[in-house]
């Protein structure tokens, strides 16, 4: 074998090595969002968006709802997500405990409302101990805030799931709970009926709205800034609001990471958020 030869061989070794390893480096990023809607109505929301910022980054996003949870928090820790939308509780952990930044955010904060009925004696929340409160299951962020405002264990409300915010009103309407916990945008833009209802009390501290992270062990400086781009653009906002249609919302504006880190922990009375 000549040098030629032997030094052309080198270079195709060389070239196919390098093309093998940007594929494998190029693998699927997966895509997470809390279990507050079905898996179906999950992947009519967000697939579309999904898509689109495959498309926008060259790497195919694939979507994998949660049933549940459990399910979901569980992969979370696991870092099964590369890319996460969710509430700042959330958002927190993750910037304090896993290698995740966060790109955008929902405009806005959040603060939740007390409901009750316009006939029910209660008028302070203090007085809700071992009164049923009807909210979605832990750790939703509303129900998170509404227990933090129990200093001891023993003595706090019982709460009573629901699915989402529309059952907590039911509950209230229909006599199976003496108060519900909802967003307080909800109660104000959402709830259009709102005879025989009262609030009580609304939380003081405000929230930053959920946000997107992404896990930067996985997702590099350049993808990163391509999906920020992308979320901000004109060109993304029927997807996004699309995304956002169950939850509410329609854009994303450029996240604080400082915003999300001062947060108060809401998830040390979690199980399995504790390390």
């Amino acid at each position: 074998m000549t040098y030629s030869q032997s030094r052309l061989i080198q270079i195709f070794v060389v070239g196919f090595s390098l093309v093998f390893s940007s594929h494998a480096l190029a693998r699927d990023l997966v895509f997470g969002t809390p279990p507050t809607q079905s898996p179906e109505v999950t992947l009519r929301n967000y697939q579309p968006l999904a898509d689109y910022l495959g498309k926008i980054t060259g790497q195919k996003i694939v979507l994998k709802p949660a049933k549940n949870f459990y399910q979901y928090t569980r992969k979370m820790r696991n870092n099964e997500y590369d890319l996460i939308l969710d509430g700042p509780h959330f958002i927190k952990y993750r910037l304090d405990k896993m290698q995740h930044t966060v790109l955008v955010k929902q405009p806005g904060d959040l603060r939740f409302a007390i409901v009750v009925a316009n006939d029910s004696p209660i008028t302070d929340h203090q007085q809700l101990i071992s009164k049923k409160v009807c909210s979605p299951s832990v750790p939703h962020l509303g129900t998170l805030t509404f227990l933090g405002l129990y200093s001891n264990p023993i003595r706090q409300p019982t709460m009573k799931p629901v699915q989402g915010f529309k059952h907590a009103i039911d509950c209230v309407r229909s006599g199976k709970a003496t108060a519900a916990v909802v967003r307080d945008k909800y109660w104000l833009k959402k709830v259009k009926d709102k005879q025989g209802l009262k609030v009580i009390y609304v939380t003081k501290n405000k929230m930053p709205a959920r946000g997107l992270t992404v896990n930067t062990a996985t997702v590099d400086g350049g993808t990163q800034e391509r999906i920020k781009q992308a979320l901000l653009s004109d060109k993304s906002q029927a997807l996004v609001k699309q995304a956002l249609s169950t939850i509410g919302g329609s854009r994303f504006v450029t996240a604080d990471q400082v915003e999300y880190a001062s947060q108060e922990e809401l998830l040390t009375m979690v199980w399995g958020f504790h390390r």
